[in-house]
């Protein structure tokens, strides 16, 4: 599954009002009184733009509406429950409002010891090997600590070039990004527009702190909106959108380093689901898949991981709940060594898309960086 293509479209959402994103979990009104934040996921962003689409196609389609050649051509892009969809939700973060600059999660293998930022490395030294095969990994320091820290731009690039980045301004915390906020609701009786009795609930809501928002990289649609409005989360919530200059990281430099040593990190930006989907085996990636997009064979090595998160939503093609899957987390890293000492090409794009599930609505957004 070689990657080919060019990245077509970045899109800066700025919500307009509060947002929710709640746990892929079930929740029952009535039965349950909290309905809990999830972790944002990729798929939640491509339901909104393919729903954009197919309302500007027609809001209000007349009678035998679905027979029509335009309606067609609509479905042949946005996908249905027997095709897939022809667009491709390549990543999606938080983002700054002015600069436009993205915000990556922090890998797992850069931790803290007090204010020093250092990188994993695996140990390479049978004696230390684990049960399944990996070596674990070690730091310069014996007492470290991973933050719920972002990355900027430029503090992404070094890290994929095998450095670990040193300035704070590069390290951003999740609380300069967002807060959450909790707020009340009741369900309404449809008939009578009343309140039902016992219906009352609690919800969490995501609270984007000033110039804050988001940026989508998309590729795959030939005509969108210069500005727009989409309704993005639980609720239906509110954001203009607007289109932005393309950028993504130049791959040259990153791929030099890794072709010195023949071993890479593949890092995670956006959770991702692996076929192996059990309690033991749920972090296994795709080698074959990944060695399809890199054409060559290679050996994993070591991964720097957090507890799973739960991944599942609405299915509103199928009108049905999607299976609840445990994903791998934003941020994972996986180690790998080249086998038969093959470099890699150059012009390599990035992100890769790396998952057995939704790869095209944003799960599995990798990078590959040196180590």
């Amino acid at each position: 599954m070689k990657q080919k293509g060019v990245l077509e479209m970045r899109l800066l959402l700025e919500p307009l009002d509060v947002l929710m994103f709640r746990s892929s979990r079930p929740f029952f009104r009535g039965e349950q009184n909290i309905a809990e934040s999830g972790p944002i996921s990729p798929t939640t962003f491509a339901g909104a733009i393919k729903t954009k689409l197919l309302l500007d196609y027609n809001p209000y389609p007349p009678t035998d509406w679905w027979k029509k050649s335009e309606f067609k051509k609509i479905v042949e892009l946005i996908g249905s429950p027997e095709d897939e969809s022809k667009i491709s939700l390549r990543y999606v973060t938080f983002a700054n409002l002015k600069t436009f600059e993205e915000y990556f999660p922090l890998p797992m293998d850069i931790v803290f010891s007090e204010d020093t930022a250092m990188l994993l490395k695996p140990l390479e030294d049978k004696t230390f090997a684990l049960d399944n095969g990996l070596y674990s990994l070690i730091s310069d320091s014996f007492y470290v600590d991973h933050k719920p820290f972002y990355l900027s731009r430029e503090g992404l690039v070094k890290y994929l070039q095998g450095y670990v980045p040193i300035e704070k301004e590069q390290f951003f915390d999740a609380f300069q990004l967002y807060q959450h906020e909790r707020r009340a609701g009741i369900m309404l009786n449809k008939n009578k527009k009343t309140a039902d009795e016992g219906m009352l609930y609690s919800a969490d809501f995501l609270r984007l702190n000033a110039q804050v928002g988001f940026v989508t990289w998309i590729d795959g649609i030939d005509n969108f909106p210069e500005e727009c409005l989409l309704k993005i989360g639980g609720e239906g919530r509110v954001c203009s959108c607007r289109k932005l200059a393309d950028w993504k990281p130049n791959p040259a430099k990153i791929i030099a380093e890794v072709n010195k040593s023949y071993r890479f990190k593949l890092y995670f930006a956006t959770p991702t689901i692996f076929m192996a989907n059990d309690n033991k085996t749920w972090w296994r990636p795709n080698i074959k898949m990944l060695e399809e997009t890199l054409n060559a064979e290679v050996s994993l090595i070591s991964v720097c991981l957090g507890k799973p998160v739960a991944l599942g939503g609405w299915d509103a093609a199928k009108g049905k709940q999607k299976p609840l899957r445990k994903a791998v987390p934003a941020g994972t890293v996986y180690f790998f060594k080249l086998k038969e000492r093959k470099k890699l090409s150059e012009d390599l794009e990035m992100p890769l898309q790396i998952s057995d599930h939704e790869v095209k609505s944003g799960l599995g957004s990798a990078f590959i960086g040196a180590w």
